[in-house]
């Protein structure tokens, strides 16, 4: 978030841009037809107090996130999207309500919930071409955050430490470097993990000293090591369709 001695100097700089961006995720995530039916309510005059009050709940925080966000993610707008779904709720249960033809209610469900079940079976079954946004396609499927992988490295080293001990050094000191490895093994007392950031040229004393007294192994989530560390490459695990961003594991 810009702090706000930041903010101040110039508020609307950043507005725009990061409101495009937030109701741009806010309605591929919704869906179109979900999106729209959250707003129909807005049209009844009885109610419509409380449907302001809905609608309110999800554009204050909205236009907040957008005038003060440094760095914003799909993910921060999943309590934002809460209101709207109670919004088009109530649009949906007027529609089953109201419409008697068995046919015209087997349309407008397909309508209504085709985008959602495309969305839902490709991240189930086929993620690397499933229908999200960009932001969330590097976090989740292709760049560095992503955890393709993990797994394997993870059952790598629990099967080296079975009848010695270990040292496993990683590329970061948060995230998913050291935290994937950390979640898994770091109440193994056959494993002792060190995460480093930024690698440095040349091998630290702590880990030289680690490379001499047991097997050392080094994880490195976004650039190769250098030369100087005297890696030896075990495995490689390319993250989604990305061919430059890969896991790696080192013996050192």
């Amino acid at each position: 978030m810009y702090p706000f001695s930041e903010w101040i100097r110039n508020p609307m700089q950043h507005l725009e841009g990061n409101l495009r961006g937030l109701f741009d995720w806010l309605i591929r995530y919704l869906t179109w037809p979900i999106f729209f039916a959250a707003l129909l309510p807005a049209m009844e005059r009885r109610n419509r107090p409380q449907y302001l009050m809905l609608y309110a709940w999800c554009v204050i925080p909205l236009v907040g996130l957008a005038s003060f966000g440094k760095v914003l993610y799909p993910r921060f707008i999943l309590f934002l999207a809460m209101p709207l779904l109670v919004a088009a709720a109530t649009t949906i249960e007027w529609f089953y309500e109201t419409i008697r033809t068995r046919v015209w209610k087997v349309v407008g469900t397909l309508v209504m919930f085709t985008p959602s079940v495309i969305a839902v079976f490709y991240l189930l079954f086929n993620p690397l071409y499933a229908p999200i946004p960009q932001a969330d396609r590097g976090q989740y499927i292709n760049d560095w955050p992503a955890g393709w992988g993990v797994r394997e490295v993870n059952a790598f080293l629990l099967n080296q430490s079975r009848n010695q001990h270990i040292t496993v050094v990683t590329e970061g000191t948060f995230g998913l470097l050291p935290y994937a490895i950390e979640i898994y093994l770091v109440n193994n007392p056959n494993i002792t993990i060190i995460g480093i950031w930024p690698l440095p040229a040349q091998i630290p004393e702590s880990v030289a000293e680690a490379i001499a007294r047991e097997p050392t192994y080094l994880v490195v989530n976004k650039d190769e090591v250098s030369v100087d560390w005297h890696a030896v490459l075990i495995a490689q695990y390319q993250k989604g369709l990305r061919k430059d961003r890969f896991l790696r594991l080192y013996r050192l």
